[in-house]
C-alpha cells in the first residue's frame, strides 16, 4: 500500500483494523471440535426431547385408560347390565290383555270366548296381586300358555264323560267260542245263544236252542 503511494500512517492504520477484523472472525468462528460437540450435545438434546416425549405419551396413554381399565375390572360393563335388566323380566301390566295369539292358543283347546274372558280376568288380577320377585316373568305369552293348560276349567265343546260299551266281537265269533267252551261271551251282540241266527248255530253243530246237535 505505501508502494501504490499510501502514506505510511494510513497503510498500517488500514492492516491493524484488518488484522483486528480477522482476529474477531477466527473468535466467532468455531473450531472443527467445537461444531462436533455442539453437533454432539444438539443430538443428545434431541434424543432426551424425544425420550421425554413418549414417556409423557406413554403416561398420558396409561393415565387415559386407567378408568376404562378400572370399569373393566371394578364394575359391570354396560352390555352385561342390560343382559341383566332383560333377565330379571317385568311384571304384567295393569290393562294386560289377551293377545290374538293367546287367545288363539285356548280357542284351540275348546274355551270358548266368555271362558278366554273370564280366565284373563283372573290372570291379570293374580299376577298383578303377586307381590316380590314372584309377580315378574320374562314371557308373559308362555305363563298365559301354561296358565291356560294348567286351568281346571272345562272346554264349552267338551261333551260330558260317559262310560263307553265294551267292543263287541261278532255273532259268529260269540257262537263259535260258546260252541267250544259253552260259554256264552258277555260282548257278543245279543245276550244269549238262542238269540243267534239259526244258520250259524247250525254252522257250528248247535241247534236253534243252543244244544249240540246230535
Amino acid at each position: 500500500m505505501v508502494d501504490v503511494g499510501m502514506d505510511q500512517d494510513e497503510a498500517m492504520q488500514i492492516v491493524a483494523e484488518i488484522f483486528a477484523a480477522g482476529a474477531a472472525n477466527a473468535a466467532a468462528r468455531p473450531s472443527a471440535a467445537a461444531l462436533r460437540m455442539r453437533k454432539m450435545r444438539a443430538n443428545k438434546a434431541s434424543q432426551s426431547v424425544t425420550c421425554y416425549a413418549e414417556k409423557e405419551e406413554t403416561k398420558s396413554v396409561t393415565k387415559r385408560n386407567e378408568p376404562s381399565q378400572s370399569v373393566t375390572c371394578y364394575n359391570t360393563p354396560l352390555s352385561s347390565l342390560k343382559e341383566d335388566n332383560r333377565k330379571r323380566g317385568a311384571r304384567l301390566s295393569q290393562d294386560w290383555s289377551p293377545s290374538p295369539e293367546d287367545r288363539a292358543f285356548a280357542k284351540a283347546l275348546g274355551w270358548s270366548e266368555s271362558q278366554i274372558d273370564a280366565e284373563a280376568a283372573n290372570f291379570r288380577d293374580y299376577w298383578i296381586a303377586k307381590p316380590g320377585a314372584g309377580g315378574t316373568k320374562l314371557d308373559w305369552p308362555a305363563t298365559w300358555r301354561k296358565w291356560v293348560r294348567s286351568s281346571k276349567v272345562k272346554p264349552a265343546n267338551q261333551s260330558p264323560s260317559t262310560t263307553s260299551a265294551p267292543d263287541k266281537i261278532p255273532i259268529e265269533e260269540a257262537v263259535r267260542l260258546y260252541a267250544s267252551n259253552g260259554y256264552w261271551s258277555r260282548h257278543a251282540p245279543v245276550s244269549d245263544v238262542s238269540q243267534a241266527p239259526p244258520e250259524i248255530l247250525a254252522k257250528h253243530g248247535l241247534l236253534p236252542d243252543g244244544r249240540r246237535a246230535a
